[in-house]
């Protein structure tokens, strides 16, 4: 129906007179709020973070406006975590149209965009192309891009040393500018490289010092993850278990997020001597990756999943592994943090309800607005809303009081509440 509604508004707006008014206005809102989010890094970045999520459909609808790609290019990193194939479509869209700087720009977004999939050689010639515009038309900030781009690509082609020094440059560039999201962004990729190369560097503790001190909890979620990754290299285990809970119960709307803390914690269950915990968590992670497109370190859950079907056999390993991949996210994080230990049953559904409509009913139930519900499973509150429809329309009821007490009666008590 909101398709409907959007078509009818457009006819309308088309036959006013003033189309192009509303749509001027539009994007000027829409270019505001990237500003601004730009500049939340601090206790107002999590709001940002969850206002986006909810706004990403109307910001995909600006989107088709050529003129919005200094907006899509200004929310890259909100790009990275909610649609990294959606943000990559969106400025590919636009770039036959862009020049100069802003194309520079653009080049230098989808090419973050797609090194955060592991499409690394389609970053390639975006980077190429970004590398020829410097000279021409890179200021400060393109140069500190660039660095940070090439070091993430230096990265995915195991050239560890390259790597670090690019993302050195980087890290340098963005201080000098005064770019503390960046800033952390950079040192969290340093991490990465730290860890790949078996070293035990202080980029994850600067991280999550300078998270802590500017409240910023979305970058803080990524520091609390290369902060314990660290751990685990040199052999903490319980401590980076509860790094990686922390950064997971701050149920932040990121599943990117989501599925590098969830695989990490499969890492520490096998060193831990929980080869069944270990296959389960890499199962969830396994989902979550799929569905956010991230694919940074997916090689170390491949390695630990070898090394699990040797220990579990082939056919428990297996087992373990796709009842929690056919989880929803709410049973995940539920896994992770060690809220539930009984597996999801599979089988047909009460009322016919999907695995995720099941358990937004329970939260339904439990009284969740759809908001609530939003960032307890880390998606977008549109995405809750046709949830509940979907069950409304598949129970044949008109309140969310009905489904409440449609479970109360029984009929869902065969299936574990989430």
């Amino acid at each position: 129906m909101l398709g409907t509604f959007r078509e009818y508004g457009r006819i309308r707006l088309a036959g006013s007179g003033q189309e192009d008014a509303v749509l001027d206005r539009r994007l000027a809102h829409y270019a505001g709020l990237a500003r601004e989010f730009g500049q939340s890094f601090g206790p107002a970045q999590r709001d940002w973070l969850e206002r986006l999520c909810r706004e990403q459909q109307n910001l995909s609808a600006v989107a088709a406006d050529v003129r919005a790609l200094p907006i899509v290019t200004a929310l890259r990193d909100f790009w990275a975590v909610a649609a990294p194939g959606e943000g990559r479509r969106l400025l590919a869209a636009s770039l036959d149209h862009a020049s100069g700087p802003l194309r520079a720009r653009a080049l230098e977004a989808a090419a973050f965009l797609a090194l955060w999939e592991g499409a690394a050689e389609a970053a390639r010639p975006l980077l190429g192309e970004l590398r020829a515009l410097l000279a021409e038309h890179g200021d400060r900030r393109l140069h500190a891009g660039y660095a940070q781009c090439s070091g993430l690509a230096r990265l995915w082609s195991g050239d560890l040393a390259s790597a670090r020094a690019r993302l050195g440059r980087a890290l340098a560039a963005y201080r000098g500018l005064g770019d503390e999201a960046q800033v952390c962004t950079t040192l969290v990729l340093l991490a990465v490289v730290d860890l790949l190369d078996g070293r035990s560097g202080a980029a994850a503790d600067h991280a999550l010092a300078l998270c802590e001190a500017r409240q910023a909890d979305w970058s803080r979620g990524y520091a609390l993850w290369a902060v314990a990754i660290t751990e685990w290299r040199r052999g903490g285990g319980r401590r980076a278990e509860t790094l990686l809970r922390q950064a997971i119960s701050l149920r932040l709307p990121d599943r990117a997020l989501l599925a590098l803390a969830v695989s990490a914690l499969a890492w520490c269950a096998e060193a831990d001597n929980l080869p069944e915990r270990a296959a389960g968590l890499l199962g969830a992670a396994h989902a979550l990756r799929r569905e956010s497109g991230e694919r940074l370190l997916a090689e170390l859950d491949e390695r630990c999943a070898e090394r699990l079907r040797r220990s579990l056999g082939a056919k428990a390993f297996t087992s373990a592994f796709d009842a929690a991949a056919r989880a929803g996210t709410g049973e995940a994080i539920a896994l992770a943090l060690r809220e539930r230990k009984e597996p999801v049953p599979a089988g047909p559904r009460p009322g016919g309800l999907t695995r995720r409509e099941r358990e937004i009913a329970g939260l339904v139930a439990d009284g969740l607005s759809n908001r609530d519900i939003a960032a307890r499973l880390v998606i977008a509150q549109r995405t809750a809303e046709t949830h509940v429809e979907h069950i409304l329309a598949k129970l044949g009821f008109s309140s969310r009081a009905q489904i409440a007490a449609w479970l109360a009666a029984g009929d869902g008590s065969t299936y574990p509440a989430p």
